[in-house]
This record gives structure tokens, C-alpha cells and sequence, in this order.
């Protein structure tokens, strides 16, 4: 608990600041712009999941300090060397034109390299935090983060889509400095290759899961925007943002909390695992439900006063999305915990599910976008509660004994 209260102090501060920016953002930005930003958006957090080969969410489990340190030195250099890589294979979409990326101007490679290099580096330096109990240091990044995006957006507006894009790569990479200090900590490692063998199941089973889920998330914007036009793309892209919110400031703070403590469980007690994980999932279950019963109840009205009227649409998204809300920011705070067991396939199985979905709307192409809505909310709520009843059964001391005994070199 003071480990939650260390983070979300910091970005208490953080996520005020955002909310207050966000009508500024819609104020200054077209919904159209708002829809490109979204196809940034959806590319980086792909690229950005690919450039570690998801090695960082070995560092809270690694059995070792030198592991650990390993680990993090590993995906830093992975990092540096994908970060370019991921502005060739946009560049290579953009031509191609597929899902409307040729809307994304020529400058947007060089920012999405810029943006991927931030977000993977400081997803690395946030696990290695957490493996280090430096809550108060990753409450503090965390606010840096929040900080700078929408402020550096705010402030680039006049350069139109350039200050939309550019504000959100400069501000990925603002507060990495923070953690320079644990950084000489990373001349303690084991042998890099042998470690990352050893971890290989990551890259393994983490990295696809990785890849899918994100996309299942992410490819909500390009597939609205191929069949809808990027104006209701912008329209959903602004939706996801408001319902993202509470995940990536207190839920992130949870979530890095509960997976060092389910770690420390793993190794320790695993008979307390699962009885920990319903005990935080109760709690992030009454935390939210406010929250979407406000945006069920009048999500139009305050979409409309908050960000203008010609964000209406917006709120009647919000309106379908708050029983997915309730499900994303239970489900995915605990869902780390599948990593400490044998059962890492069954993520892998709710990704390949969720993606589906994607392609369901695809596949159907509803003549209303407000039914491809529903359609997203309703298979996306469903496949958070099987996920978590799955979670719940793989929480069996004996496998997580198994699954620490294994991942030991």
C-alpha cells in the first residue's frame, strides 16, 4: 500500500494536469488531426511492445540481481537498435497506404522513432524500478510523463499535426533521466547472451501475446478510420484516451505495486497469490465503478461541455465503453500475475481472441459505427471476465512452485 501511495501521490498532481489539457487538445486539434494522432498512436505502441522482445517483464521475476541487471542493460540495447527499424517499417506502411496510413505526413517515421525509443526505454526503466522498490522514483517519472505530452502538444499547436505528433515523441522520452542513477547499477550482470537464453520464454510466449493484445487495442483506430473515415476515427481515438485515463495513471501505479508484491509471493508464499489477486481486483472494482456510472449515466452531456460540442459523438462512446472501462482497469492491473505461472498460453489465447474481434468488424462492416462500438464493448468485456476466471485457475500453488523452479538457471 505505500508503494501505491508513493506513485499515486506524484500522479494525482499528474493526471489533474491531463484531464485540464485534454479540452484544450480538442479545442486546438480537429477531430480529423485527432484520427491521425490515433494511427500514430496505434503504430508506436506496436513498435514499442517489439523493440524489447518483452525481456522487461522478466526483470520483476528474474531470480538474480545480476539477472535483473542483465535483463534491463539487454532491452536498453534492443531498444536503440529497433527504435530506427520501426521508422523504416512505417515509412513502408505510409507508401503502401494500408488502413489509411498514407494520411500520416512524411515527417511521421522520424517521430514514431523518437516515440518508440522513449516508450520502450522507460517501460524497461519502470519494471527495474519496480524490481528495486523505487516506487517514489517511478511515481515520479510517471508525472514527468503525463506532464509533458499535453504540454508540449499544447504548446506546438500551431504547427498543426506536426505539434500533435511531435508533442507526443518528445514528451515519451522527457523524464528517462530519472532514473540515471540505478543505472550504474547495470555494470553487475551476468553474461547477456546465457541470461537471455535463459528468459527466452518471454520472446517466446510473452512477445506474441504482447504483439496481440496491443494490436487488439490499437487497431481499433486504423480499422474505424479504413471504414469510417478519420474523422470518427478522431472521434474514437479521443474515447480511448478518456477510458484509458485511470488505467495509465493509477491503474499503471497499481499494477507496478501488485506485480512486485505477487512476485516476492511467487517466490516466497504462492499459497497467498491468488488470494491476494481477488483482494486487489475487489478494490480496483469499487475505485471505478464510480467513475463509469458517471459516464454511463451522462457521457454525452459532460463530452460535449467538457471538450465541445463537436466532440458529441465522443460521449456516446464513452456511454458504450463504461462496462469495458470497468472490465480493462480490474482485469488488466492483476493480469501480470499470469507471468509468475506455467500458464502463460492462456494469455496468449485471450489475445488471439481479442484480435479477432477486430476483424470481426472488418469482416461485418456495420453500416452504423455506433454498432461497431457496441461490438468492441460488449466481446471486450466478456473476454476480460473469462481472462480473469482463467487467471484465477492458473493461481494454483503447486504450478507457481513449478513455474519459479523452472524459470531458475
Amino acid at each position: 500500500m505505500k508503494g501505491v501511495l508513493s506513485i499515486a501521490g506524484g500522479t494525482a498532481i499528474a493526471q489533474a494536469i491531463t484531464v485540464l489539457t485534454a479540452p484544450i487538445l480538442t479545442r486546438l486539434y480537429t477531430p480529423e488531426q485527432m484520427g491521425v494522432w490515433g494511427l500514430f498512436l496505434s503504430f508506436v505502441g506496436v513498435a514499442s511492445i517489439a523493440a524489447t522482445l518483452r525481456y522487461e517483464l522478466a526483470i520483476v521475476a528474474a531470480n538474480s540481481d545480476a539477472d535483473a541487471n542483465a535483463l534491463t542493460k539487454s532491452c536498453l540495447i534492443l531498444t536503440a537498435a529497433c527504435a530506427p527499424v520501426s521508422a523504416l517499417v512505417l515509412e513502408a506502411m505510409r507508401r503502401a497506404g494500408s488502413f489509411h496510413y498514407s494520411d500520416l505526413p512524411s515527417w511521421a517515421p522520424a517521430c514514431a522513432a523518437i516515440a518508440v525509443f522513449g516508450s520502450a526505454c522507460g517501460s524497461t526503466l519502470r519494471f527495474y524500478a519496480a524490481r528495486l522498490s523505487a516506487f517514489t522514483l517511478v511515481g515520479r517519472f510517471t508525472v514527468l510523463q503525463a506532464v509533458a505530452r499535453p504540454a508540449l502538444q499544447v504548446l506546438l499547436s500551431p504547427l498543426g499535426t506536426l505539434g500533435l505528433l511531435g508533442g507526443e515523441a518528445a514528451g515519451r522520452c522527457i523524464g528517462l533521466s530519472a532514473y540515471r542513477k540505478h543505472l550504474a547499477n547495470l555494470r553487475h550482470t551476468t553474461s547477456l547472451t546465457r541470461t537471455l537464453v535463459i528468459y527466452r520464454q518471454f520472446p517466446l510466449i510473452q512477445l506474441p501475446s504482447s504483439l496481440l493484445s496491443t494490436a487488439a487495442l490499437l487497431a481499433q483506430v486504423p480499422v474505424f478510420a479504413s471504414i469510417y473515415g478519420t474523422q470518427i476515427a478522431g472521434y474514437l481515438a479521443l474515447s480511448q484516451r478518456v477510458v484509458a485515463m485511470p488505467v495509465a495513471l493509477l491503474g499503471s501505479a497499481i499494477a507496478d505495486v501488485f506485480y512486485a508484491r505477487a512476485g516476492d509471493l511467487a517466490r516466497t508464499e504462492p499459497a497467498l497469490l491468488r488470494r491476494y489477486v481477488l483482494r486487489t481486483a475487489a478494490h480496483l472494482l469499487l475505485l471505478i465503478l464510480p467513475l463509469a456510472a458517471a459516464l454511463l449515466i451522462a457521457g454525452p452531456h459532460l463530452v460535449a461541455a467538457i471538450f465541445g460540442d463537436a466532440w458529441a459523438p465522443s460521449g456516446q462512446i464513452l456511454c458504450i465503453f463504461a462496462p469495458l472501462m470497468v472490465a480493462q482497469f480490474t482485469v488488466s492491473s492483476v493480469s501480470r500475475a499470469i507471468y509468475l505461472t506455467q500458464k502463460q498460453h492462456f494469455r496468449l489465447l485471450y489475445d488471439i481472441a481479442a484480435l479477432c474481434a477486430q476483424f470481426l468488424i472488418l469482416l461485418i462492416r456495420p453500416e452504423d459505427w455506433r454498432t461497431a462500438v457496441y461490438i468492441l464493448s460488449y466481446s471486450g468485456t466478456v473476454l476480460y471476465v473469462l481472462f480473469f476466471v482463467l487467471l484465477l485457475h492458473t493461481l494454483e500453488p503447486q504450478a507457481i512452485r513449478r513455474a519459479t523452479t523452472a524459470s531458475n538457471p
